[in-house]
């Protein structure tokens, strides 16, 4: 209703049902539209997707930013590489439809509530960003031939600066596209399995810009013509489809070697010193936090039944030793705690324990008349009680 409004407002998370006011759903951060309570489990459950996806999408980005910015300052700085601006422009272009698609890719939600980790975060997402700046490094020294003849291994003629530009073009463009499979999941890319904390196949909407981002690269890195250029700085003419095998070969070997070490990081991130023993048996720090804290749960479990049987049992004792006639509700109500289950909910077993409370002060209250009423030691003739009897 009304008065729930500020309520709502003040509220970390505010929840207005399908039939709440409209100064109460104006109030409310979430609305559920359809009647019950069964939507927050929906609503839960969309966030936590949207909380996986985005941040896969920060790991993908700061990657891609971590490879890009120390790719070129290390071409530029130390192998004195001209790699043009206008290549780089078209690049980002390309890479924005398949950033864009990362907003609909399947997920699952977690079990349990998420937080931002951004250390962990910056951790991985910089080593897979260093490791494509290795990659492409090492690509742009053996392609050059005024360092490495390194083309004719494969029997392909010697390239030009502009036909080298053509190669390491295509291979950041597959680095950067072939991120995004490798930053959707913890594990192994190819696992896609909930019992091995993999993320589920990644969706065709996501695919279909990935390919087609890589399929544009391929055919400008293979076809692009010598009088074409849309800047300054160096030129980029097509390498042909020979060094463009070899550069898709390079760059799918070197993606496997990523998410390899990829997954090896969150290992030692998320096992820490333990990662050469639990790592053996894929225990992380979250499952054995998991078990110690079921175990606990239930050692108290057993000692909360054990408790209960005990004082059920000196309950019955002290029961028949006070007269039915005088207690006879008390009695009654202590007979009913001993008799009750120990499956009961933790609430009964506290309302049992506060009547055998009320019953032990009832009894104390009547030994302290039963022995005024006798005074002076005199043993009271025809009763239950009797002076030092129990």
């Amino acid at each position: 209703g009304v008065n729930d409004a500020p309520a709502l407002k003040r509220a970390n998370v505010g929840i207005a049902v399908a039939g709440a006011t409209d100064a109460a759903k104006s109030a409310s951060d979430i609305v559920l539209n359809a009647p019950g309570l069964s939507t927050i489990i929906t609503a839960i459950n969309r966030s936590r997707k949207i909380f996986n996806r985005l941040n896969g999408y920060v790991l993908y980005r700061m990657a891609s930013s971590v490879l890009i910015l120390g790719f070129f300052f290390l071409s530029i700085v130390a192998l004195k590489f001209d790699f043009p601006t206008w290549v780089l422009i078209l690049l980002s272009l390309v890479n924005d439809f398949t950033a864009m698609a990362t907003s609909k890719d399947s997920c699952r939600p977690a079990e349990e509530p998420l937080k931002w980790d951004m250390v962990h975060t910056t951790i991985i997402s910089v080593v897979i960003g260093l490791v494509g700046v290795l990659e492409n490094v090492l690509l742009l020294f053996l392609s050059e031939p005024r360092y490495v003849d390194w083309w004719s291994g494969w029997k392909l003629p010697a390239l030009s600066s502009c036909q080298v530009v053509a190669v390491m073009y295509l291979n950041i463009a597959m680095t950067v596209q072939l991120n995004i499979f490798s930053t959707r999941n913890k594990s192994f890319y190819f696992i896609t399995s909930e019992k091995w904390g993999g993320a589920p196949p990644p969706s065709l909407t996501l695919c279909v810009p990935v390919f087609g981002s890589i399929l544009i690269a391929v055919l400008i890195a293979a076809l692009w013509p010598d009088n074409i250029s849309l800047g300054g700085g160096a030129n980029m003419v097509g390498c042909g489809w020979g060094p463009v095998g070899v550069v898709a070969l390079w760059a799918i070997v070197w993606f496997h070697v990523r998410d390899a070490i990829k997954v090896l990081t969150y290992k030692i991130l998320e096992t820490g010193s333990d990662m050469f023993y639990a790592n053996l048996t894929g225990s992380t720090a979250e499952d054995r936090r998991k078990k110690v804290k079921d175990m606990i749960k239930k050692a108290r479990k057993r000692l909360g039944m054990k408790e209960l049987k005990k004082q059920g049992l000196k309950a019955n004792i002290e029961s028949h030793e006070i007269p039915h006639h005088e207690l006879s509700g008390a009695a009654a109500a202590t007979a009913a705690a001993a008799r009750m289950s120990v499956d009961e909910q933790p609430a009964k077993w506290k309302e049992a324990m506060g009547k055998i409370r009320a019953l032990e002060q009832e009894m104390k209250r009547l030994s302290s008349r039963v022995d005024a009423l006798e005074g002076g030691g005199s043993k009271k003739r025809g009763g239950v009680f009797r002076r030092g009897g129990g």
